[in-house]
């Protein structure tokens, strides 16, 4: 899991966005993508994180327990065109509508009805393949607007 940075939340902000390039994975990997707000010891990360899968195109909430929550219809995803991945919220008042997008096809999340949100970390990683080797991400960019 590899942490590419903390976006801060003003109170009139409408919409955050976490997008990130894959490469160099197998389909036999499972790529992660979230926006979180840090653990402690009295609470685990909560927000929002997804699992996906490059071969049969699944992808599965796993931070808020919806299951899975679409396919994406492009599967199996090709490594060498470098998919990119992105997690888009709008934000109205304390709920949060997700849309999981993979290349140019979106998945709607269930809202998410958060209080006190101030600050997200943007994390994405990958579960090791056969080989051992793990996915690479790039041209990270978070945004707030």
């Amino acid at each position: 899991m590899r942490d590419f940075g903390t976006v801060t939340i003003a109170p009139n902000s409408s919409k955050i966005q976490f997008d990130v390039c894959c490469d160099y994975f197998q389909l036999d990997h499972q790529l992660f993508i979230g926006l979180l707000q840090e653990a402690t010891v009295r609470s685990p990360a909560d927000g929002i994180g997804v699992l996906i899968d490059p071969e049969n195109g699944e992808v599965l909430d796993l931070i808020n327990g919806e299951g899975v929550i679409g396919y994406f219809d492009g599967a199996p995803l090709e490594s060498w065109k470098q998919p990119q991945i992105s997690i888009e919220m709008e934000r109205i008042g304390s709920v949060y509508i997700p849309e999981i997008i993979v290349g140019e096809e979106r998945i709607l999340h269930p809202a998410i009805h958060k209080t006190e949100v101030s600050r997200l970390l943007a994390v994405a990683g990958s579960s090791p393949c056969y080989l051992g080797s793990h996915a690479r991400f790039l041209a990270p960019a978070v945004s707030v607007s």
